[in-house]
């Protein structure tokens, strides 16, 4: 039996995130592989330039995948830092908590 809760923030964050490096990862692996192909035979080199449509929507695709998921995460963490609670005046004109009391005296 599955559960079927809704995923929280952090969960659907950690997915992109690992979604975001497979394809970072995937488009180092197919340029290895395409300039290897490449280099080994003519006959392949001409055939990647008559897909060259083909590689150039994979490449865009990967690219925007992980462009995508840096761009948000740095606009996130901005705003976070942005509007993180800073402390108030009146936090630093309430008493002081000690160990031995509640700071009232």
């Amino acid at each position: 039996m599955t559960d079927n809760a809704p995923a929280t923030a952090d969960a659907r964050f950690e997915n992109r995130r690992k979604m975001a490096w497979r394809a970072f990862y995937a488009l180092i692996i197919y340029s290895f592989a395409l300039t290897i192909a490449g280099a080994l035979s003519d006959s392949v080199t001409e055939r990647i330039n008559d897909l060259s449509v083909i590689v150039s929507g994979v490449y865009a695709t990967l690219s925007s995948i992980v462009l995508t998921y840096f761009g948000v995460a740095a606009y996130t963490d901005r705003n976070d830092l942005k509007y993180a609670q800073t402390p108030t005046k009146t936090d630093y004109l309430a008493p002081a908590v000690t160990e031995e009391g509640d700071g009232t005296n």
